[in-house]
């Protein structure tokens, strides 16, 4: 009988399957998890408005953590938004905040690592990058984007071969591609 409550298996088993629906139907869209950083920096911003024209950073924890990002490029006018953790799916819905809000000369994506340790291919990956910059380039199609290929990273040796899909192929995108 399906629902025989007098079965413990059975009923741990209905238990655990309604806690599951209910986590499914709550939970947050991935994206979400970064809400409350990317709604400082807006606060930041309003508070100290960033000059337009600049370099944004956009990216992962490599460019979160990179603790001399505006001592290394002290000449220029630069913007950092790494979002420990990114991928291209979470970055995405916060582009218009972190990025385009700024009308930057310039894009420096540090993206794709996080991608590929989650299982995404490398092709994907690529497709990912290309859907970024054309998110950046429909309302700034003269902004230059630059692309950190995807280094190696302890413990994730197993990867190397998809990273470097993905960075042949933002390659090949990028010598076909204006400003990028």
């Amino acid at each position: 009988m399906c629902c025989d409550s007098t079965n413990p298996t059975r009923r741990i088993v209905a238990h655990a399957s309604v806690a599951l629906v209910a986590l499914l139907l709550v939970a947050p869209p991935a994206s979400a998890q970064y809400a409350s950083q990317v709604a400082r920096w807006v606060a930041q911003d309003a508070a100290d408005p960033v000059a337009s024209g600049g370099i944004v950073f956009a990216g992962s924890s490599s460019i979160r953590r990179w603790e001399e990002l505006t001592l290394d490029f002290n000449d220029y006018n630069v913007l950092q938004r790494g979002l420990g953790g990114a991928t291209f799916d979470t970055y995405q819905p916060h582009v218009g905040d972190a990025v385009l809000a700024h009308s930057p000369r310039a894009v420096v994506v540090w993206l794709g690592t996080n991608d590929i340790a989650g299982g995404v291919s490398g092709a994907s990956v690529a497709s990912k990058f290309t859907t970024f910059v054309n998110s950046i380039h429909t309302p700034l199609p003269n902004t230059d984007v630059f692309y950190i290929g995807i280094v190696p990273t302890p413990g994730r040796q197993g990867n190397r071969a998809q990273e470097d899909i993905a960075n042949a192929q933002i390659a090949s995108y990028a010598a076909s591609t204006a400003h990028v």
